[in-house]
This record gives C-alpha cells, sequence and structure tokens, in this order.
C-alpha cells in the first residue's frame, strides 16, 4: 500500500514539475503555439542610444513598421530570413514567427567566442539566434528584449556611451538540449571575458545577456545564462 503510494506521490510531483516547465517564461508577451511558432505580443518602447540622456519611452500610437525576423549569423551576412506575420502596429509589438527550418540553424551555439571546451554536452545540436529588426536588415534598427527600463552609462571614451547591451535577452531555438559552462577569452575586437552558463532545450530558449567594463576600464566581462527575464521586461526599437 505505501509502494503504490509513494508511486502516485511521485506521478504527481513529475506532472506538476512538467507543468512548470511548460510555463517557463520566455519573456513580455511571448509564448508558442502547437506548431513551434514564436508569438510575442506586447507595448513597444523607443530609445535614440545617441541623444544625451537616452530614455526608454512608450511608442507613440502612430508608430507602424514592418518586422523583419531572422536567424543571425556571426558576421550579419548570411541571414536566414523567418516567415512573420503582423508588426509594429499603433505602437505595439504582436507578430508571429514560424519556426526555423534545419537549413537555417548553425551547430551548437555556433558564436566565435564558444570555445569547443565549454560545450558540455550536445556539440552537434544545431541552434540558431532570433533577431527582430523594421523594415529591412539593412537598415538595423533592431527591436530588443530589455530587463527593465534602466540605462546603464560607461564611462569608457573609447566605449559605448550608454552600453545598451548591458542587459538585454536573445530567443534561442534548438533542435535538442545543450549546455554550456566555463568562461572564455577572447582578443576579437576588444580583449574580453565571457562567463557562460547555458542549458538549451528542444524549441525556443531565452538567454539573458550581461556585458560591462571592469574595474580598470580596460577588459569587457561578459555573461550569457539561461535565466529568466523579470516582470518588468520591455520590447525596445534602438534607432
Amino acid at each position: 500500500m505505501k509502494s503504490k503510494l509513494l508511486i502516485i506521490q511521485l506521478t504527481i510531483f513529475m506532472l506538476f514539475c512538467a507543468s512548470c516547465a511548460k510555463h517557463q517564461s520566455l519573456g513580455t508577451g511571448v509564448s508558442v503555439d502547437k506548431q513551434g511558432n514564436l508569438k510575442i505580443d506586447a507595448p513597444i518602447y523607443v530609445i535614440n542610444p545617441k541623444s544625451e540622456n537616452p530614455k526608454f519611452i512608450r511608442a507613440p500610437s502612430s508608430m507602424n513598421y514592418d518586422v523583419y525576423a531572422g536567424i543571425d549569423d556571426e558576421l550579419r551576412e548570411n541571414r536566414s530570413r523567418l516567415e512573420i506575420k503582423g508588426g509594429i502596429i499603433k505602437g505595439h509589438l504582436s507578430i508571429t514567427i514560424k519556426k526555423p527550418d534545419n537549413y537555417m540553424l548553425n551547430k551548437a551555439y555556433f558564436y566565435r567566442e564558444v570555445p569547443e571546451d565549454i560545450i558540455k554536452s550536445g556539440e552537434d545540436t544545431l541552434t540558431g539566434e532570433l533577431v527582430l529588426t523594421v523594415d529591412n536588415p539593412d537598415d538595423y534598427m533592431p527591436i530588443i528584449l530589455f530587463n527593465d527600463k534602466n540605462v546603464k552609462a560607461t564611462e569608457h571614451p573609447e566605449f559605448f556611451r550608454f552600453n545598451m547591451d548591458n542587459d538585454r535577452f536573445a530567443h534561442i531555438f534548438s533542435l535538442g538540449d545543450v549546455i554550456l559552462s566555463g568562461e572564455n577569452k577572447s582578443e576579437w575586437n576588444w580583449p574580453r571575458f565571457t562567463f557562460f552558463d547555458i542549458n538549451l532545450k528542444q524549441g525556443w530558449n531565452i538567454v539573458r545577456y550581461g556585458e560591462y567594463l571592469d574595474d580598470t576600464l580596460q577588459d569587457i566581462v561578459g555573461k550569457r545564462t539561461s535565466n529568466q527575464p523579470s516582470s518588468k521586461a520591455i520590447w525596445v526599437l534602438l534607432y
């Protein structure tokens, strides 16, 4: 009798855990339909990062844009375009993005800053990062999910005055499970250290990108983690 009761309790617990996993947050207004398509229905904010005192503000109701969706590559030269419906309509982001075809994806989180020794599992798994822009990819006015409305400044004269990549999120589509754990130093473009703690599952995932200058204001320190967005996360159009 006790063993049967234990089995029932374990079954209920596993169903509860499975239910929790299904409700994992992918960000403000983001959901996945039964076909694996990504849907976003959320207010859109705007900011001009080149201004003297940039702030996130709600987009005006007069704002209307077509939205481009693609799977990124390292140099943004061979980006694969995704089928998308909707756009920015009356200052509101309302889109449905078809899940990528396999040929659009790359092996195991393909960025140059990811060395093989931190790929703990899923090395041959195909993945791809979603990129959203308005109008067309040549203009590159990106739409990015930020964790909150805070704009963080840097003091380094040769670095971005306002580091807009400081605390943002990326959506990654994966054909299987991938675990990345470790750190890497790269001299490409700028001396930098990047720490990884990423666990991708099959389907759509969300990865948090944190980036800042170290105390010497010489090196960039980055973090790539599977942390969830806050309830205050907002979609922002950079122009």
